[in-house]
């Protein structure tokens, strides 16, 4: 029954999932091993098994399980099933501590989660130590593997696989030798820190508190990390829309998150080369946006959004409207500023540009994107007119 299960899982990963793995070389000594992965999604375990298959038998593959999965008959039935070993994350694991020490001399693979649950967010979240402690009272050595595209595949709190692409990289096996709690810490932090490199995934280490958070990091990653490549764009903002959709049925007067959730809609639409797909984004942003101004009318995020969405629309008109609201509820807004100098140049109202440009170079910078928006405002200067060329040449003479 279990190799049955396990064989057509593993046929579903490779053929629907898994397109590409790096590093496959470093499974050949396998036996008497700790695998420790990050955990997205519940297609992890069946990643770690279609990747084995072939290096080694399936009935010497554990996976250590929270003792919460046992509860539940068909859940206890499943993770027996999976030969999953039931720890207590809160309280004395020694009974576990023994099997696993028993099924590493056997020359069996455990594999460990050290997040010790699935990501909500995406974000590989603070590792625990019990990986490298086992491997430190063992000998054994420690496989880290990297696992991309399971999160977007099948995220918590969903039940039905999503089209995906799944990339999985195994690092080097290392041995881990240290004394005292400084030192289990740092070699914790370093196995966290092979893991983030080899799944590409960005790290959390409680930089990002709230969900909404993580919303806007991946709504900016999209932008900013665009040629890199780390995450797509185009994953990030789905990452962010699938995240606030959840959020926001259960908080529905948070304007934040409706803000967040029309943006990622809004830049969805810029990558898609499909009409209906295109128009079907927008709408929806248009309709997290109304949510949003429900809640706050006086709010300069918002009103930009909204005007930028307008102006992608070609609609003119509605987004000089709302850039200029934004502009009254805080006359400071550089991006307001800047797509509305856009828009009088576009009406040919070159007077209200140059002023509103030349304005916006006087203004006191609180950060670099600010400062880029100035540089932005005085390049349309230069280009209008030839006279701040010489401003600029005199202000690189010493």
């Amino acid at each position: 029954m279990v190799k049955l299960i396990s064989t057509c899982l593993s046929w579903a990963i490779r053929t629907f999932y898994l397109r590409k793995v790096t590093g496959i070389e470093n499974l050949k000594h396998l036996e008497g091993s700790i695998i420790s992965a990050n955990h997205a999604s519940y297609l992890d375990h069946f990643i770690i098994l279609a990747l084995l298959e072939g290096v080694i038998d399936r009935k010497k593959i554990y996976f250590l399980t929270k003792k919460e999965a046992f509860q539940g008959l068909f859940t206890k039935w499943w993770h027996e099933m999976m030969q999953g070993i039931s720890i207590d994350r809160d309280g004395k694991a020694t009974s576990s501590l023994r099997e696993i020490v028993k099924h590493l001399k056997q020359g069996d693979v455990v594999v460990i989660y050290p997040e010790g649950t699935r990501t909500r967010t995406g974000l590989i979240g603070q590792g625990s130590d019990g990986a490298v402690v086992i491997a430190n009272l063992t000998g054994a050595p420690i496989i880290p593997i990297g696992i991309t595209g399971a999160f977007d595949a099948l995220p918590a709190k969903h039940f039905w696989p999503r089209k995906s692409i799944v990339h999985v990289a195994v690092g080097s096996a290392r041995r881990i030798q240290f004394k005292g709690n400084r030192h289990r810490a740092v070699e914790t932090q370093k196995l966290m820190d092979d893991i983030a490199q080899l799944s590409g995934e960005y790290s959390n280490n409680n930089q990002v508190q709230s969900v909404v958070d993580v919303a806007r990091f991946y709504n900016t990653v999209g932008i900013r990390d665009f040629l890199n490549e780390r995450i797509p764009a185009r994953t990030a903002f789905i990452r962010a829309q699938l995240l606030m959709k959840q959020y926001v049925k259960n908080n529905p007067q948070d304007e934040e998150a409706w803000l967040e959730l029309g943006i990622s809609y809004a830049r969805l639409s810029l990558l898609t080369r499909h009409t209906v797909k295109r128009w079907y984004y927008q709408r929806k942003a248009m309709g997290a946006f109304d949510e949003s101004l429900l809640i706050n009318r006086e709010d300069e995020s918002i009103l930009f959004a909204v005007g930028r969405l307008y102006h992608e629309q070609k609609k003119y008109e509605r987004a000089r409207l709302f850039y200029e609201r934004a502009l009254k509820v805080n006359a400071n807004h550089f991006p307001s500023r800047i797509w509305l100098i856009r828009i009088y140049q576009k009406q040919k109202e070159y007077n209200l540009a140059e002023s509103l440009a030349k304005n916006t170079t006087t203004l006191q910078s609180v950060d670099q994107v600010s400062q880029r928006r100035q540089l932005e405002a005085l390049a349309f200067l230069m280009r209008f007119n030839k006279k701040y060329d010489y401003i600029v040449e005199q202000e690189k003479q010493p």
